[in-house]
C-alpha cells in the first residue's frame, strides 16, 4: 500500500516501526478527561494487559514535534484502535477521536468504539456495533480480543492462498504479526519476501517498505 505523510502529502518513504500487540486508545486525555474516561482507560488496561495487549495513546510519547505526525507515527505502529466517547464530549475531542478512528478504518487496523453512557455516535458508525461500558464490559472485550486472534488465522490463511501476489500475501502476514506478535506470520512473510524476488528492489521501494516488518 502506498501511503502518504499527513501534513506534506508527499510519500512516506522510510520505514514504520511497528508495535504488535499494542492498542492506540483515542479519546479525551489530561487533567480535563471525566471521571468515567478514566476509568474505562484503567479497566482497558488493565484487560487488555492481562491478555498481553500494550496500550498506548496520544499522550503516550513526547516528541517535541507535530502532533498530528505523532499520532499519525503511532497509528500506522499498531493493529489495533480503541474510541472511547461519552455523553458531553466536546465537539472539538470527538471531531480528533473520529479523524483518527477513520486513518485507522482506512489503514486496514481493527478498531472499536466504546461507549460510555448515552453518548450520541455519528451517523456514519450508527450502523456500527460497538462495546458499552457497563456491567458486561470486560467480557465484551475479552470477546474483542478472541476475535482479533481469529482474523490473525484467517490473515495467515488469506496469505497462504495468494501464490501470484505476494504483495497482498506479505500484507496479510503483516496483519497477522501485529495482532498476534507471533514470530510464524514474520518467517511466512520472509519467505514470500525472498521467494517472489521483491528482495531485489531498492530499500526505499514500497515493496521493500512494506515488507520492513519481516527483516
Amino acid at each position: 500500500m502506498m501511503l502518504y505523510h499527513p501534513t506534506s502529502g508527499n510519500a512516506h518513504t522510510f520505514p514504520v516501526r511497528f508495535r504488535p500487540r499494542t492498542c492506540f486508545v483515542m479519546t479525551k486525555l489530561g487533567k480535563t478527561a471525566p471521571p468515567e474516561v478514566t476509568a474505562v482507560r484503567d479497566d482497558t488496561r488493565r484487560i487488555l494487559g492481562s491478555r498481553a495487549y500494550e496500550v498506548t495513546d496520544a499522550s503516550s510519547r513526547k516528541t517535541g514535534k507535530d502532533i498530528l505526525v505523532k499520532i499519525w507515527d503511532q497509528i500506522l505502529a499498531v493493529p489495533v484502535g480503541l474510541a472511547v466517547v461519552y455523553a458531553g464530549i466536546p465537539s472539538s475531542t470527538l471531531a480528533n477521536v473520529f479523524f483518527e478512528l477513520g486513518l485507522m478504518a482506512a489503514l486496514g487496523k481493527e478498531t472499536l468504539v466504546i461507549r460510555v453512557g448515552e453518548a450520541d455516535i455519528p451517523s456514519d458508525f450508527v450502523r456500527t456495533e460497538w462495546l458499552q461500558y457497563n456491567e458486561d464490559f470486560e467480557s465484551g472485550l475479552n470477546r474483542f480480543v478472541d476475535e482479533l486472534y481469529e482474523r490473525a488465522e484467517f490473515f495467515g490463511i488469506m496469505a497462504d492462498s495468494l501464490d501470484k501476489d505476494a504483495l497482498l500475501a506479505i500484507d496479510y502476514c503483516r496483519r497477522a504479526y501485529l495482532l498476534t506478535g507471533a514470530e510464524c506470520y514474520r518467517e511466512q512473510a520472509r519467505a514470500l519476501f525472498c521467494g517472489s524476488g521483491l528482495d531485489k528492489r531498492p530499500k526505499d521501494s514500497v515493496e521493500v517498505l512494506l515488507a520492513a516488518f519481516c527483516r
